[in-house]
């Protein structure tokens, strides 16, 4: 009875041992990989994030105002997809499938995989501590901003105006500078756009659509949405650049830029296929714990 009733409890340790070697020997080797490569040149022009801060500015001292006069303007027909479609930009839809994955990972035992099974899962695991990274960061950061400025939301335009600001300790009244549903929609276009080039022309625009559903529906000011959607941008593209370092997801190029590593894959290729590595390019290769 009391032999029985322990054997549960000791396949659950043992996993909880391996998942926690797991997640050690993948930061483990991240870290070796951060220590041994060599550093990548970061050449992006110091007049992006100077344009970013001036349409901050202009539209805080332009078009807030106008957009808080008008903010029970919207006709029906824009107001009811947007608040729909507005939830696309909680962070939760991207954070949470992310953390599955990568407990998923832990859990598993690496040392049983073939080797292309274990250089898909390396690959998935390494995109999702991207995305942890890449949105989770900005997402922190603007949490803080917002109470750091306490700018009053769209909705108490007539009591406080388009410029009331008062820090605060997390009061969601007063949380409206910069939007964190447009931090993540901005991080979510830059991940997006480097991984699939090709998809910029279709992701960007919808990400910017997203985000400007937070003026339609009365949570933000454009400067807000502006502040947001270039801050989770620029966190997710320093993500990459950081991953790039460690050889994951990406690789730093001539120009100073970053590209998606030609190994890095998240289906397997059909056998046979022209142009199939032979070797894979797994971070995590097969050497995580199994006890």
């Amino acid at each position: 009875m009391d032999a029985g009733a322990s054997k549960p409890r000791l396949q659950v340790v043992s996993t909880a041992r391996r998942a926690w070697r797991n997640l050690d020997a993948m930061f483990e080797r991240a870290f070796a990989r951060w220590r041994t490569r060599p550093s990548i040149a970061v050449r992006i022009s110091w007049l992006w994030p100077l344009a970013w801060v001036a349409a901050i500015a202009i539209l805080m001292l332009t078009v807030d105002q106008i957009a808080g006069e008008l903010r029970h303007s919207w006709p029906l027909w824009l107001l009811i997809p947007a608040l729909h479609l507005t939830d696309v930009g909680l962070s939760g839809w991207y954070l949470l499938p992310a953390t599955a994955v990568v407990a998923a990972a832990c859990l598993i035992d690496w040392t049983k995989l073939p080797r292309r099974g274990k250089a898909l899962l390396a690959n998935w695991t390494a995109l999702a501590f991207l995305v942890l990274v890449g949105i989770g960061l900005s997402g922190l950061v603007q949490i803080y901003l917002k109470s750091v400025f306490g700018r009053a939301r769209m909705r108490y335009f007539d009591e406080l105006g388009a410029f009331h600001f008062e820090p605060n300790y997390f009061d969601d009244d007063l949380s409206s500078f910069p939007s964190g549903h447009s931090a993540t929609m901005g991080a979510f276009a830059a991940i997006v756009a480097l991984l699939f080039p090709s998809t910029r022309v279709f992701v960007i625009p919808f990400a910017v659509l997203v985000s400007l559903t937070r003026v339609v529906t009365r949570a933000h000011y454009p400067s807000d949405v502006v502040a947001g959607f270039g801050l989770g941008f620029a966190g997710a593209l320093a993500a990459a650049f950081l991953f790039a370092r460690m050889g994951l997801v990406f690789r730093g190029t001539q120009v100073g830029f970053v590209k998606r590593r030609s190994g890095f894959r998240l289906f397997p290729r059909r056998r046979g296929s022209a142009g199939e590595a032979t070797r894979p390019a797994a971070p995590f290769p097969a050497g995580l714990s199994s006890k």
